[in-house]
């Protein structure tokens, strides 16, 4: 086999290597992108998924602050109508003739009878007992909503708002 030969045949050989290296590369490169696609389209889905989540999410916290904003709404107005109520059984109490007021006062002062204090009258109507260890407050405002509403408070608002 002369010279020419073997140089043509190891040129040969390298094409043919050469060639089958660029297959090589082409069917590594056609896989990584391949698989980088198939990543970035998992990574994409997972993403919508995500903000789909998220957007759920936010949704439906919006929805229930409307709705804690609306019955907070609601409820104010339902406290403003119970203090108005409140307020106006506090005008009658204060329309009533003044003998009727004086026997309300008397009864409770007789209920104050051999404690030992003064008693002061107040201009809402009432009076305040004070003795050395401690303070009473019998005026008509605080017997109207702190002992009458609190005992009637539940009645009235479902009368009012059933």
């Amino acid at each position: 086999m002369a010279l020419a030969d073997i140089i043509a045949s190891i040129k040969a050989q390298a094409k043919n290597d050469i060639s089958n290296i660029n297959e090589q590369t082409e069917v590594e490169k056609a896989s990584i992108t391949h698989k980088t696609n198939d990543e970035i389209s998992a990574l994409e889905s997972d993403i919508k998924k995500q903000t789909e989540a998220k957007k759920t999410q936010m949704q439906k916290k919006a929805q229930t602050m409307v709705e804690m904003n609306h019955r907070k709404k609601l409820l104010e107005e339902k406290r403003k109508s119970l203090d108005s109520v409140y307020d106006e059984v506090l005008e009658e109490v204060n329309k009533l003739p003044k003998d009727k007021l004086k026997k309300f006062e008397d009864s409770l002062k007789s209920k104050l009878k051999g404690m030992d204090g003064d008693t002061k009258e107040s201009k809402e109507g009432g009076f305040v007992f004070v003795s050395k260890n401690s303070e009473e407050d019998f005026t008509f405002p605080h017997l109207v909503n702190s002992v009458l509403r609190p005992m009637t408070e539940l009645e009235v608002s479902s009368k009012l708002f059933a």
